[in-house]
């Protein structure tokens, strides 16, 4: 992390992405209902495992880093309340 980088901008970057990736996987199932055709259905099914998949390793990735940051979140927070 580069000096002065405030870690709850990052935190809520990765925060974000990982938002997206939930609601792109909830989109495709509420449409995954609707779609008629087989073959786009399976299509569409295939996509959102790897959607999910995509999610399990982007959290499973961030973890160790997301404590970190938030190690270093307690730390400003503490900067900022004590001086």
């Amino acid at each position: 992390m580069a000096p002065g980088t405030d870690p709850r901008l990052i935190k809520a970057q990765i925060d974000g992405v990982k938002s997206a990736i939930e609601d792109l996987s909830r989109a495709a199932n509420r449409e995954l209902v609707r779609v008629e055709n087989r073959e786009i259905r399976l299509a569409l099914a295939s996509l959102n495992l790897a959607v999910d998949l995509l999610l399990f390793l982007v959290t499973l990735s961030s973890k160790p880093y997301l404590e970190e940051l938030d190690r270093q979140i307690n730390v400003v927070e503490n900067r900022e309340k004590y001086g």
